[in-house]
Formats: C-alpha cells, sequence, structure tokens
C-alpha cells in the first residue's frame, strides 16, 4: 500500500483536530471543576462568618446583660479552628471603658449552650498566653 503525500497530510490534519479536541475537552472540565471549588470555597466561608456573627452576637449579649452597670464593648474577637479547618469555636474579650471586662469562650463543637468558659474580669487565659508569647518578641524579630 502506498501513501501519497496528500493522504498522510490529511491523516496529520485528523490527529491535530482530534488532540485539540482533547485538550478543549479537557480545558472545559477543569474551568468546570476550578468553578465549582470556588463556589464551594465562598459558600464555607459564608458558612463560617455567618456562625462568627451568630457566636458574637451570643456572647457579646451574655457580658452586656450579665454587666449592666459596665458600657461593655467588644475588644477583640478570634475563631478558634481544629487541625482539619474547621470552625470549632470563638473567643472574644471585652472592655468597658478602655479597661478590660472580661472575656468569653464559645464552642460550636456541641449543641448545648456554646458559652464554655468566661470571666467578668482580665483578658481571659488566651491573651495571657499570647503576652507571654510575645514579650520579647522585639528581642528576636527587630
Amino acid at each position: 500500500m502506498s501513501w501519497t503525500v496528500q493522504t498522510i497530510q490529511i491523516m496529520l490534519a485528523m490527529r491535530m483536530m482530534a488532540t485539540l479536541l482533547v485538550l478543549s475537552i479537557l480545558t472545559i472540565e477543569s474551568f468546570g471543576l476550578t468553578a465549582q471549588a470556588e463556589s464551594e470555597k465562598l459558600a464555607r466561608l459564608e458558612m463560617i462568618n455567618t456562625s462568627i456573627a451568630q457566636m458574637t452576637d451570643h456572647g457579646y449579649s451574655f457580658m452586656r446583660d450579665s454587666q449592666p452597670e459596665k458600657d461593655i464593648a467588644v475588644r477583640a474577637v478570634s475563631p478558634l479552628f481544629d487541625y482539619d479547618d474547621n470552625l470549632t469555636g470563638c473567643y472574644m474579650t471585652f472592655e468597658a471603658n478602655g479597661i478590660s471586662a472580661g472575656y468569653v469562650m464559645l464552642s460550636l463543637i456541641d449543641g448545648t449552650d456554646p458559652i464554655v468558659e468566661f470571666s467578668f474580669d482580665g483578658n481571659g487565659p488566651i491573651s495571657a498566653v499570647e503576652e507571654e508569647l510575645y514579650k520579647d518578641a522585639d528581642e528576636f524579630f527587630c
């Protein structure tokens, strides 16, 4: 069987078209997967933000209602995550007229009352650990 130049050119053109078709299908599928992953990521962030907002409202209401004589304000909110990057709780510190007015630790792990620890004075255990960790930071990082 003898192959003509024209036959070889047609076969090469067909192979190139098949390759382009496969590449275009893979590209379209990868864009679809990327869009789906991005959509899932945004949904997860929205859920985390909603959970943090609900915990913050609950913690603030608890501290405000427990100390009606003080003008309680939220100083800081720190979300807490597990090793798999799942939101497990929230740590909040409060102030009244610029002075520490306690903390609340809330948990999402259990379906009962989310407040697992609180105090009406000081900044709480996490703040104390942070202060200890960073007290000499200038010596190491400057």
